[in-house]
């Protein structure tokens, strides 16, 4: 359920992108670029194959080529054409996640028609100065937070009774764990006390009734 969850939530943001793209053109027909190469990148690749937009790059921050580019004959962007790109693309969906902007106003002051930038990864890919630029709207997750909410509530519950029912079997378990010491322990006594018992046995009887 989580993973459909992800999914719709890849929805939620096309659709979005969309709307705010404004205009006739469907968003099969924008030139898009998505930043990053990690699942929810490959997520939302797959949302874009799914809706037939066919002019997305992918350009990774980290260096890594994205599996998605082969996978749907998305164009592999590199550090020496991220600038061709920015300067031309309608959308911008940034989800690398790397903890640091990746993208800031340098990359569209050359731009002279509206772009889209979506930001939505937990710590900022984009420099909120990006958002200070006339061609530039930029969207970060709390624009989204609604509609993303609303397809993952549930799928998070979920996944959340899953992680807590795994948590108790490992608590149980370590609880368990701990009387080893204390089991060890009796079961020498019972050995040493058997033992005894035995030694004792075949001093005040015959071999034979020891036996």
């Amino acid at each position: 359920a989580l993973g459909r969850a992800g999914r719709s939530s890849a929805e939620v943001v096309c659709d979005t992108a969309a709307a705010r793209l404004g205009g006739e053109e469907p968003l099969s027909s924008r030139r898009i670029l998505v930043v990053g190469s990690g699942a929810y990148s490959r997520v939302i690749c797959a949302e874009l194959a799914l809706r037939h937009v066919t002019c997305v790059g992918v350009w990774s921050p980290s260096g890594r080529r994205s599996a998605s580019i082969d996978k749907y004959g998305f164009t592999h962007v590199t550090p020496d054409t991220l600038d061709a790109w920015t300067s031309k693309v309608d959308l911008v969906i940034c989800c690398s996640g790397g903890g640091e902007p990746v993208l800031g106003p340098d990359a569209f002051t050359s731009r002279s028609t509206p772009v889209v930038v979506m930001d939505l990864s937990l710590q900022p890919d984009v420099d909120p100065g990006v958002g200070d630029l006339a061609a530039v709207e930029l969207i970060g997750l709390n624009s989204l937070a609604e509609g993303l909410d609303r397809v993952g509530t549930e799928a998070m519950a979920e996944a959340r009774a899953v992680v807590a029912e795994g948590v108790e079997r490992f608590s149980s378990s370590r609880r368990s764990r701990q009387a080893d010491p204390v089991i060890i322990r009796m079961r020498g006594m019972v050995r040493e006390a058997v033992a005894e018992e035995v030694a004792e046995m075949r001093q005040r009887l015959t071999p034979e009734q020891a036996d």
